[in-house]
């Protein structure tokens, strides 16, 4: 990485826009020199900075404070970030902190696209697509461990190495903003969240009704990523906020093979599997999900699969049993009239 610092350091002295207004130069963030802008994101601006401590070359992203940027909450994901070990498929955060009221967040500097830039081209070759969520799974298996759910495993948290091609879980140990009351649709609408990241809000998220939020809702999420990767649209919409909502909680998705062709019946079972409403039909832990995408990628059999044919064949074993019960009666019947009909 020597040369990518030395190639930053030459920008070091290059006034640049500020991140709010455009009149103000940033020059240093906390014990970062910054290099560059490297992208804008509404009110949040990425860039590429050096440590001045040891000169390597990181990005730092500078954004606005949130509702519950409280100094205990910073404390305890620090905390949590210096407890977390290095994972290929997570991206590392160095530091935490707030700078001048906007709070910052310091990573690996890696060249990468989000999943988000990707999509936006169309839906990605089913092979490619499970990989990615394998990689995903892998990532939230390992934040399990640590007592973490991340609960946004959705395609703008998730990055693309470019040289690589892992996928990379980023926003570990700073959950998204997603609320964990529960309270219904109503209540989430008011409090402001983006419409978009409702796209992927598991059902536990809308009302806690359903179950607490756990390993299993990061399944769910990543299901959500998937289902989009696979077909380029969301398992479930809605004509604004509530109808959205209403739709995650009782919708049933179509399968993705009958949105793209080339999506075989385990990977849509699979899919399927890990967005089920009801919890206890999902995958249990992440790692399992993980297994059932390596098992497909191998070409083996997917549990997912000979689950959902177990319950086919259950149910039309009782639909069978149901009817021959109906017939015995029946004949039981005739045979107290003589044979008769009724």
């Amino acid at each position: 990485m020597e040369h990518v610092a030395q190639a930053l350091l030459k920008f070091a002295g290059h006034e640049m826009p500020g991140p709010v207004s455009g009149t103000r130069v940033i020059q240093v963030i906390g014990e970062y020199r910054v290099a560059r802008v490297r992208e804008r994101r509404g009110a949040t601006v990425l860039y590429e900075v050096i440590s001045t401590q040891n000169q390597t070359p990181l990005i730092l992203e500078l954004g606005p404070v949130r509702s519950d940027d409280t100094e205990s909450t910073l404390q305890r994901q620090r905390e949590l970030v210096q407890r977390i070990e290095d994972h290929p498929n997570v991206l590392k955060i160095h530091e935490i902190g707030i700078h001048e009221g906007r709070r910052y967040t310091v990573t690996d500097f890696v060249e990468a696209r989000t999943l988000e830039d990707l999509l936006a081209e169309g839906p990605l070759p089913v092979r490619r697509a499970a990989e990615i969520a394998r990689d995903v799974a892998r990532a939230l298996s390992f934040c399990h461990t640590y007592g973490v759910v991340h609960r946004g495993a959705r395609p703008d948290l998730i990055l693309i190495d470019d040289t690589t091609g892992k996928a990379l879980l980023t926003s570990v140990g700073r959950a998204p903003e997603v609320a964990e009351e529960g309270g219904g649709p109503t209540a989430l609408v008011s409090r402001g969240l983006l419409f978009s990241t409702l796209f992927y809000f598991a059902p536990e998220q809308v009302n806690d009704a359903i179950g607490t939020i756990d390993g299993q809702t990061d399944t769910y999420v990543l299901g959500v990523t998937l289902y989009e990767l696979l077909t380029g649209r969301r398992p479930f919409t809605g004509n604004g906020p509530r109808a959205l909502l209403a739709a995650v909680m009782t919708g049933e998705p179509r399968s993705p093979a009958s949105l793209n062709h080339q999506v075989d019946a385990d990977m849509a079972a699979i899919c399927l599997k890990a967005i089920s409403v009801e919890k206890h039909k999902r995958y249990l832990t992440a790692k399992e999900f993980e297994s059932d995408l390596i098992r497909w990628l191998d070409g083996q059999p997917v549990k997912a699969r000979s689950r959902n044919a177990f319950f086919a064949l259950a149910r039309r074993m009782n639909r069978r049993a149901r009817i021959g019960v109906k017939r015995l009666i029946k004949l039981l019947a005739r045979g107290l009239t003589g044979g008769k009909r009724a």
